[in-house]
């Protein structure tokens, strides 16, 4: 059929889009269907990429698989919103209780949070350590270190993190699934599926066998095959309005504004699913959505409703994996193993709760966790206390109750020095230059005497109850004489119990070694008073003790003031960081508008493109038509001459024959006549 050049060109628009409208809306590609049509893909090794389950059972018998994923890290608060949301007493139709996979990354992560999460059965999948933009560079080690992260700060074992998600749903290539092939991932979910409207067909989860056959919606996507590796589809959802498509819950463009709307918006995209292929559905999004009350109502009432129905499994991304390798119908899904709630729950000895070995926070690089410090000199300060409890000596600490003495040796706390612990010494020196300062002070005050030598004991309690010893001589204006040693007797208190005399309570007689002897003939200069009551055991054990408790109160003073910074700078950061993911969830939101909005003008201007050439066409057209016209009325006006003049001959041919009859007729008369 000849056609105009013009209409040539707008059936090509016509087939582009209408091949472009079948891609969307989610019709598998030719890659797929050679997939299937070869059947060397067979599970559970491999798994063709389809838009249709494609099982050897019916609709009916297939149950409906759910499963949610939440991105970013699990803080306290957002520990709270999952346990409200997927307790424990929400089963499955088998019995078992329902279940998700959280993406964590390092940063902000309360790891004992993933720990408890693991135990009940949740699957830990990584996102990164950093939360950075991915490249060739950085993404081996962001995957490896953040699978270590949850290995040892979470207690998981390292074979059950076969999961990843790179952050800003950004692909690295054909390099991505290699690597996480390597350091033993199972399945990558990064790469995008974009769901045009509501009753569009999406793919399943598959191996990336034949590589990924959609369309790239971030590139680079992986182009070679990767055996065995399993990809899972984001499919985005359609807002409330059935206007826009949605890659995370969070993230459409028409926000629901109150419950209803939201259950509505979770619903609709449920049912769609449900009442066709029954294809696992994905819900993909960050615990942002749940600081809005009404958003987190309607999500536990649309959990609450799938958790009542029959045929409905809430799954983590692990389990759905294993149903797609050896898919069972609903009639045998209680004898699925990977299922049962023994499977969920086990693991290694974290799991059954046998160890807690793990950093209760973490807040910089792998492996930098906040390691609580055992104060190992606790033990050696109780076996001094039983030691002179039991002995019977000095009953006056024993007076002490036992808060008080836990109060008082709580103070000495050391330092870690190359993995040992280093404890204070109490300074001898420092306890003679305090007397020295204290007899200078009341020297104008003091008679002087002759000199004596008393007997100080210095006692530290930390370095195994050394007694030493240290004699001190009081020099004055007389001329010196040789210092001698003088037993001094110490009275003791009534609440000391001198029953058991001997080598603690009577010091040996020390003979204190010679001095120097200035000249005779110089006196002295410095003069010193004598201490005629130096300070008793007991009241250097009792200044001691309160000088100790002094200080203890002020290091607790300083530790509840480190502990309020410290509790206002974690209020700020939490702060920050729902700010910048407030303000994150905006520039989402108004970039996603702005691509709408680009989207809206080019196909406006198409449009307008379109109409203002179609309309050129039609004035074209008619102005050919209007030519046309003219050259046939002119043609016709030209025939009607022709015609008028061929007439007007024929009627003067006529008249004139008719005049030549006539003449003739006169004249055969004429003739006639005469003869």
């Amino acid at each position: 059929m000849n056609l105009p050049k013009d209409m040539h060109w707008h059936l090509k628009v016509l087939t582009v889009f209408l091949l472009s409208l079948g891609l969307a809306s989610g019709a598998a590609p030719s890659t797929c269907q050679v997939c299937l049509d070869r059947q060397t893909c067979m599970p559970p090794d491999c798994f063709c990429c389809r838009d249709e389950m494609q099982l050897p059972m019916t609709v009916n018998d297939i149950p409906q698989i759910v499963f949610f994923t939440f991105d970013d890290a699990l803080t306290d608060q957002v520990a709270g919103f999952y346990d409200q949301l997927f307790d424990t007493s929400r089963k499955n139709p088998n019995g078992c209780p329902i279940s998700m996979t959280m993406f964590i990354s390092h940063n902000n992560t309360k790891y004992h949070q993933v720990n408890k999460f693991y135990k009940k059965g949740m699957e830990i999948a990584a996102h990164s350590v950093t939360h950075n933009h991915m490249n060739e560079a950085n993404f081996y080690n962001e995957a490896r270190l953040q699978k270590q992260n949850l290995a040892s700060l979470g207690g998981i074992p390292e074979r059950d993190i076969v999961g990843w998600r790179s952050p800003y749903l950004e692909p690295v290539g054909d390099l991505q699934p290699d690597k996480l092939k390597e350091l033993g991932y199972v399945y990558d979910s990064t790469l995008t599926f974009s769901k045009r409207k509501l009753n569009n067909k999406v793919p399943t989860p598959f191996t990336l066998d034949f590589g990924w056959p959609y369309t790239c919606q971030v590139k680079p996507c992986p182009n070679r095959e990767h055996t065995g590796f399993w990809e899972v589809p984001i499919v985005s959802l359609i807002d409330y309005k059935h206007k826009y498509d949605c890659v995370y819950v969070d993230g459409c463009m028409n926000a629901p504004p109150d419950e209803n709307s939201a259950y509505k918006f979770l619903k609709d995209n449920f049912d769609s699913y449900y009442s066709k292929s029954r294809i696992p559905f994905g819900i993909n999004m960050h615990p942002s959505w749940f600081y809005y009350p009404d958003r987190l109502k309607a999500m536990d009432r649309f959990i609450l409703e799938l958790a009542n129905r029959k045929d409905v499994y809430i799954l983590s991304i692990k389990q759905m994996i294993a149903w797609l390798k050896n898919p069972v119908a609903l009639s045998d899904i209680h004898s699925f193993k990977p299922w049962s709630c023994s499977t969920a729950s086990s693991g290694s000895s974290f799991a059954r709760g046998t160890s807690s070995g793990f950093n209760q926070n973490t807040n910089g690089l792998p492996h930098q966790g906040i390691k609580k410090i055992v104060p190992s000199h606790v033990n050696t300060l109780k076996s001094w206390q039983q030691k002179f409890t039991e002995s019977g000596r000095h009953q006056a600490i024993r007076k002490i109750t036992i808060p008080q003495r836990v109060n008082k040796i709580s103070q000495w706390r050391g330092t870690i020095q190359n993995g040992v612990l280093r404890l204070p010494t109490i300074n001898r020196i420092s306890w003679r230059q305090r007397q020295q300062n204290l007899r200078r002070n009341q020297i104008r005050t003091q008679p002087v005497t002759s000199p004596t030598i008393s007997s100080v004991v210095n006692f530290n309690p930390v370095q195994n109850n050394v007694v030493r010893h240290t004699a001190i001589t009081n020099p004055t204006q007389r001329p010196w004489t040789r210092p001698t040693w003088q037993q001094r007797t110490v009275t003791p208190r009534k609440v000391i119990d001198n029953s058991n005399s001997g080598w603690w309570s009577q010091p040996p007689q020390i003979n204190p070694a010679p001095l120097h002897v200035p000249s005779q003939n110089i006196p002295l200069v410095t003069t010193t008073p004598v201490i005629q009551n130096p300070p008793t055991f007991e009241q250097q054990q009792l200044s001691l003790l309160e000088q100790q408790e002094q200080k203890h109160t002020r290091q607790q003073q300083q530790e509840q003031q480190q502990l309020q910074q410290n509790q206002m700078d974690l209020n700020r950061q939490l702060e920050l960081q729902r700010l910048a993911e407030n303000q994150r969830v905006q520039q989402e939101q108004e970039r996603q508008r702005q691509l709408k909005l680009e989207v809206e003008r080019k196909e406006q201007l198409a449009l307008q493109e379109s109409l203002r050439k179609e309309a050129d066409r039609r004035k074209r057209l008619r102005e050919e038509r209007l030519l046309k016209n003219q050259r046939r009325r002119q043609q016709q006006a030209s025939q009607t001459r022709k015609q008028n003049n061929q007439n007007t001959r024929t009627v003067n041919n006529v008249s004139s024959t008719r005049r030549a009859i006539e003449i003739w007729q006169r004249f055969v008369k004429f003739l006639t006549g005469k003869i």
